[in-house]
């Protein structure tokens, strides 16, 4: 019987290769160096001068970096804390022979920007307004001045709102019911003259009138899309002008606001009378 031999040949495993450490390259010049901090050192020492604490430099270290402070509430100039008015106010009442006290008021109130709403709840202005005839000639410079802003401020009309757009299907929402206001108006715009000179004039002052009602209703809910209380107010509001003539004809003549409108719509829907406000 014969045998055979097989031979196998080993295959070595590879091995892992060593990173090698990358050594720096030393100069001369890099020695030179080296010694000279040395001696530099040395001779410090000697004279007894503290060597100086070397911090090394950080990757992210910026020089030129801003320092900020945090911003509170208060700081806002259109955030008006009632209370502090209110206690600056006193103050000016109770030191009104003091110069220094009723200008460093006068300089606070500066600072704040105040809404029309707030001056005309607030005490302040007749403080000011009285300031104003002060013996002193800087405090009435400077209530003058803080009197003349808020005088422009108050009878500064009123900044228009911006019209967003709603969705395809919202706007569509908010159209037709512009349009089911609109119609009794056009109803009634027919038996009058002014709405029917000319051609199209009462239509485009109707689907005007509309538009306004319809945005102020929008708006009074506060939402960004039409709900139910708003399509319960149109249809509210469109049932009021139908029924009652006089309302429609002062709406087409544009001496209602479309606040009232609604509100005396909403007042109808509920107790069935129309009762306008007094002016």
């Amino acid at each position: 019987m014969e045998r055979f031999v097989v031979r196998v040949k080993a295959v070595p495993r590879p091995r892992k290769k060593r990173e090698k450490k990358r050594l720096r390259q030393v100069t001369i010049n890099s020695l030179k160096e080296v010694e000279k901090l040395r001696k530099d050192a040395k001779e410090q020492e000697a004279n007894g001068e503290e060597r100086p604490q070397r911090r090394p430099p950080k990757k992210n270290d910026k020089q030129d970096k801003k320092l900020l402070r945090q911003a509170t509430i208060g700081a806002m100039k259109k955030v008006v804390p009632v209370k502090e008015v209110n206690e600056l106010s006193q103050r000016m009442r109770e030191h009104m022979h003091d110069p220094d006290t009723l200008l460093e008021c006068l300089n606070r109130l500066t600072e704040k920007i105040f809404e029309p709403s707030v001056l005309l709840k607030l005490d302040v202005g007749r403080v000011v307004r009285r300031l104003t005839k002060h013996q002193n000639p800087k405090v009435a410079q400077a209530a003058k001045a803080l009197k003349t802003e808020w005088t422009a401020r108050i009878q500064a009309p009123p900044k228009p709102l911006l019209e967003v757009k709603a969705g395809g299907k919202d706007e569509t929402v908010r159209r037709g019911f512009r349009q089911m206001i609109a119609k009794p108006l056009r109803g009634h715009a027919e038996h009058t003259q002014d709405a029917t000179a000319g051609e199209g004039g009462g239509t485009d002052l109707c689907d005007e009138r509309a538009k306004q009602l319809e945005v102020h209703v929008f708006r009074s809910k506060h939402e960004d899309r039409p709900s139910a209380g708003y399509k319960r107010t149109c249809r509210q509001l469109s049932r009021m002008l139908t029924y009652n003539a006089d309302i429609a004809h002062q709406v087409l003549d544009g001496s209602l606001l479309p606040s009232t409108v609604v509100a005396v719509a909403v007042q109808w829907s509920v107790s069935g009378k129309v009762e306008l406000p007094q002016t």
